[in-house]
């Protein structure tokens, strides 16, 4: 009972998220969530155009750029899709992959004209760098040290003695890691993501995730729980992407009552099938996923899974 309370917490102050997302981050998504359906219909030149649309609102995220850009080769609107790729890079996107590039450069490898697009790239690359937040990003190149060090290798040693103490050790850098994050958010705010490499970014969220767990414990649920009003604010003001947190959210539910609350963890039915499990009071779920902006879970599974998906049980959608 006591750790469905805390939870009841987290869920109360989620539920106020809509109402508190600024109104052009509001536009913004409601416009990539346009796109994403116009592409899983296979429109994608108004994909395309809501996306861009979405661009007028907010300074946007890497992974939207380059989505936009995707979008843009499948409608054969080449000029459009070298633009917003370049884009995606000036904002840190990693670009070592050529697979990712736009259509028309990946049929002129080897001409002057690919190298010149490389050149910019490079260019763009280390424009970006210079954007960057140096000071939070070797903090949070530290503290990710610190919780790796005994998180991965000793927590599952066959000694007792060396797990117990690898456990306490985590515990403790834990604490300090969440410490240190709340004085430095609260003195200086969370950086825009164009201001930490994709590195920096996914192990920001990998230590928030982490520390969402802590608000099992009473030692420490009271700093969780202030740690995550303070992300939640950067994704309200666009500063984090709105799929930052919902997944630690769901990974900290599914930790103290076996469900999760927005559709995080899949899994195969008999079929081969991608579904969703265990998903709390699964016919409010959308509900609950619009008040973080995000797409409806039919739309969602549809979007990231093509036509291998399978709708929860007890989940119903009208198109």
């Amino acid at each position: 009972m006591y750790i469905r309370c805390v939870f009841l917490i987290l869920f109360l102050s989620s539920t106020l998220t809509h109402a508190q997302f600024r109104e052009d981050v509001k536009e913004y998504y409601s416009n990539i969530n346009r796109g994403k359906i116009f592409y899983v219909k296979k429109d994608y030149s108004k994909a395309a155009d809501f996306s861009i649309a979405g661009l007028n609102y907010l300074q946007p995220f890497r992974e939207d750029l380059d989505q936009l850009a995707y979008w843009c080769s499948l409608a054969g609107r080449h000029k459009e899709a070298i633009k917003y790729y370049e884009h995606a890079v000036y904002n840190g996107l990693e670009y070592a992959d050529t697979a990712t590039y736009p259509d028309y450069y990946r049929a002129r490898r080897g001409t002057r004209e690919y190298t010149a697009f490389v050149n910019k790239l490079d260019s763009l690359y280390k424009m970006f760098k210079q954007r960057l937040d140096i000071d939070f990003c070797l903090m949070v190149q530290k503290m990710i040290a610190e919780d790796q060090a005994f998180r991965n290798e000793h927590l599952n040693d066959k000694d007792t003695v060396i797990r117990n103490f690898s456990s306490r050790l985590l515990v403790e850098a834990d604490t300090n890691n969440m410490n240190t994050l709340i004085a430095y958010i609260n003195g200086q705010g969370i950086p825009h993501e164009y201001e930490m490499t994709p590195g920096i970014a996914t192990a920001f969220k990998m230590l928030i995730h982490h520390m969402i767990y802590y608000t099992n414990y009473d030692y420490s649920k009271d700093k969780a729980i202030r740690l995550v009003h303070l992300v939640d604010s950067a994704i309200y003001e666009g500063r984090l992407p709105n799929s930052f947190l919902y997944n630690g959210l769901d990974r900290a539910h599914q930790l103290c009552c076996k469900t999760q609350l927005y559709g995080t963890f899949y899994s195969k039915t008999a079929t081969g099938k991608i579904t969703y499990t265990d998903i709390e009071d699964v016919q409010n779920v959308d509900r609950r996923r619009e008040q973080w902006l995000l797409l409806p879970l039919y739309w969602s599974m549809r979007f990231n899974f093509d036509d291998r998906y399978q709708l929860p049980e007890g989940y119903t959608y009208k198109e």
